[in-house]
């Protein structure tokens, strides 16, 4: 029987040979440890015998030819598709592989303007023309109807990136969006990170992969249980040659990969095989939790067309930064994203009873005892337009302005909040002023220089 990447791992952290290979720890724990160390370093102590380099029986994920590629097959085979690329560079290295591999210097790129801010990475490095769709619906993603306006009369879009769910929980209607790009000749690129476990389960909206999408980017760490910056590549198309992708891969890929993200993840794809049971449990829990905090009077619970149950999204009609303090401070719950008054929960395949009833009671209680008062705003994305390309923004000379003075300028850089992740400019906009108060008055700001006063334009 052919070992597998944990099998190999397991013997070369088990045995004592000379470690005469990078890395330089050489498998022994840090030598100034001792009894004082704390629970981090104890555990580390431990991964160091697993974190090895590419030896013969390792293989290579830039090339695999051995037990990676076993790896990414098994993936392949789980996820029902035509061929699967480990990534330990994240979910990021999915889609810009994607984007150099499905459109050229000379073709245009459709981003939905909720799309996340690795699409506009990758228009970089294809040196291509990005059209931004400037969608209705922020939190609840593209719609068919919008993505039809947008190619009509269009003839070079080569690819669109769809990202579905969104970071508040509804799927895209893949059944409509798929064909109405591919009939035009459109690839069609999920950027289905937060999704990975949908395909698993007849109750789930249904999947990108079974829909038709060309390239699909699963993470690994997000909802299944690899650890955090790894991810999967799914091709889904007979007409991508899989060797083009992974050459777009290496060029944005570490040269020494991960091992223990590698074994991490093939031990998360390994699991998959008792992932219906736990998507079934999820569903009927949220499903449970959704009921019961139906009747609220200060929150409401935000529910979807084909919403994902791994998302749980609540809106606040009260003083959202006093309900994020009691759940922080009084029942220990850490939200993954604040987006105006809206709180966003992501269940995974770890979360517990437990996990939901502490959500449900902390509900309970904070509209007890919070008042009404005039609820957040969510924020329109001001629209700009591009003067020149990402690239060519992005890699000529630039200046620092401060963000008040930058109306008028072109952005050298990407600018948004972290998460969701979507920018608000990108290389190669013009700054409206719009844009520079809705930078200057946003919350959780990504890009900006000199302790958030200053941004990166293209120089005169």
């Amino acid at each position: 029987m052919e070992k597998d990447i944990i099998g190999v791992l397991n013997e070369i952290g088990g045995t004592p040979f000379g470690r005469f290979f990078i890395p330089g720890h050489k498998g022994r724990p840090y030598p100034e440890g001792g009894e004082n160390i704390g629970a981090f370093e104890k555990a580390l102590d431990g991964i160091y015998p697993f974190d090895v380099t590419e030896i013969d029986d390792t293989d290579n994920l830039n090339y695999p030819s051995g037990v990676l590629r076993r790896a990414e097959q098994t993936a392949a085979e789980a996820f029902q598709t035509e061929y699967t690329i480990f990534s330990v560079n994240g979910s990021s290295a999915g889609v810009i592989s994607s984007v150099m591999t499905a459109v050229k210097a000379n073709q245009k790129l459709l981003l939905p303007s909720n799309s996340h801010i690795s699409c506009y990475y990758g228009a970089l490095h294809s040196n291509c023309e990005v059209k931004r769709l400037y969608i209705k619906d922020f939190m609840g993603g593209v719609s068919a109807r919008e993505i039809k306006e947008a190619i009509d009369g269009e003839n070079n879009i080569a690819a669109c990136v769809i990202t579905s769910p969104t970071f508040f929980g509804n799927c895209a209607d893949w059944d409509e969006i798929v064909p109405i790009l591919h009939s035009k000749g459109i690839k069609v690129i999920a950027d289905e990170s937060h999704g990975t476990h949908i395909r698993f389960s007849d109750k789930y909206p249904k999947s990108a992969l079974e829909c038709g999408a060309d390239l699909v980017i699963h993470s690994g760490h997000k909802t299944i249980e690899g650890l955090t910056q790894t991810s999967m590549l799914h091709i889904n198309s007979k007409d991508i040659d899989p060797d083009d992708v992974r050459f777009c891969m290496r060029t944005i890929t570490s040269t020494s990969p991960s091992y223990v993200l590698t074994g991490s993840l093939y031990r998360a794809v390994k699991g998959l095989k008792n992932l219906p049971e736990k998507l079934e449990r999820i569903y009927e829990l949220r499903e449970s939790l959704t009921e019961d905090l139906s009747g609220m009077e200060h929150f409401s619970v935000l529910n979807y067309p084909r919403q994902d149950p791994f998302k749980f999204a609540v809106e606040c009609r009260c003083d959202r930064n006093m309900a994020v303090k009691l759940l922080t401070e009084e029942y220990e719950i850490i939200p993954e994203m604040i987006w105006g008054p809206v709180l966003v929960f992501m269940f995974g395949q770890g979360t517990t009873p437990e996990d939901i009833a502490r959500i449900r009671e902390a509900f309970l209680v904070m509209d007890s005892i919070l008042s009404e008062k005039t609820p957040l705003t969510v924020r329109k994305m001001p629209h700009s337009h591009f003067e020149m390309k990402i690239s060519q923004a992005a890699l000529t000379h630039n200046e620092k302005v401060k963000l008040q003075d930058s109306p008028g300028r072109i952005s050298a850089d990407f600018i948004g909040t972290y998460p969701p992740g979507a920018p608000v400019i990108v290389p190669g906009e013009i700054i409206t002023r719009e844009i520079a108060d809705f930078i200057a008055s946003a919350e959780n700001v990504t890009g900006l220089c000199e302790n958030n006063t200053k941004i990166r334009v293209v120089r005169e």
